[in-house]
């Protein structure tokens, strides 16, 4: 969680130093902050059990945690146990992770992810763009997928689609985002394991 102090604090497993507290001990309550104190104005929004990413007030991305994919954005596939730069001059207005990816926009409405790319076999650890979008919202990642939320409320999808998860009535997994079908806008977004939920500006549910 990120505390009052702009300092991030994390508990629970700890096996590949996903709490970012320079150990690998897993913890019961929280520990000592992130990078010792690193300050962060928010934190990813989280499909991921192993690694973490955070940003600062100035739109710098730090993660830490497992990287045998590279998800951790630093050119490398090493483990981290504290918070490292991911390996670009880009500036992030906001992060999700999913288990084996990261994917940052920016605030000129540009997408980049890296790690296992969504949507297809191949790797990075840095950043790569994905696609240049209309004005977005949000940006979600979830296991093999990920999402993004236009100001207008569409929501566009890429990644895995053996279950129908990106939501264009097919079963083609995607490189790019892709609109979801139905002419449905959306309020907000929320993905699963393998599944993608949204919330219309009516308080309706759709999955």
């Amino acid at each position: 969680g990120l505390a009052a102090d702009h300092f991030a604090y994390c508990w629970g497993n700890n096996e590949h130093g996903q709490l970012g507290d320079g150990s690998l001990s897993p913890r019961p309550a929280p520990g000592p902050p992130v990078g010792a104190g690193l300050p962060l104005a928010t934190l990813a929004r989280s499909n991921s059990l192993t690694h973490a990413c955070g940003l600062t007030s100035a739109g710098s991305a730090y993660c830490w945690g497992f990287n045998y994919f590279g998800q951790l954005g630093d050119g490398s596939t090493f483990d981290r146990t504290g918070p490292v730069t991911v390996a670009t001059s880009l500036t992030f207005v906001e992060l999700a992770t999913g288990p084996f990816h990261t994917c940052g926009r920016t605030a000129n409405h540009e997408v980049h992810c890296w790690g296992a790319l969504p949507g297809g076999s191949a790797t990075s650890t840095t950043p790569v763009l994905i696609a240049r979008q209309p004005p977005l919202a949000a940006i979600t990642g979830g296991q093999s997928t990920a999402c993004v939320l236009t100001t207008a409320g569409e929501a566009r999808c890429w990644g895995f689609n053996g279950y129908g998860a990106i939501g264009d009535g097919t079963a083609i997994d995607r490189t790019t985002p892709t609109t979801v079908g139905g002419g449905l806008r959306f309020a907000g977004l929320s993905e699963g394991s393998l599944h993608v939920c949204g919330v219309t500006h009516d308080g309706r549910m759709y999955c």
